[in-house]
């Protein structure tokens, strides 16, 4: 599955044509350090899933 990003700064978001080529500033505004991985609904259910387990474990505790 391919990795979107979106820039801090403008919110412009974007898929890299090839993940070793990752850009260091935003190619919409230029502006560095500002890209951020963009969460898939499949990264919010493997969240919630990881985070239930954790509760189902303490409360066996």
């Amino acid at each position: 599955m391919e990795q979107s990003y979106q820039c801090g700064n403008c919110m412009y978001k974007f898929t890299p044509k090839s993940a070793e080529k990752m850009p260091k500033s935003c190619p919409y505004c230029n502006k560095p350090d500002t890209l951020e991985k963009v969460k898939s609904a499949q990264d919010y259910l493997e969240e919630v899933d990881s985070d239930m387990e954790q509760r189902e474990e303490r409360a066996s505790l």
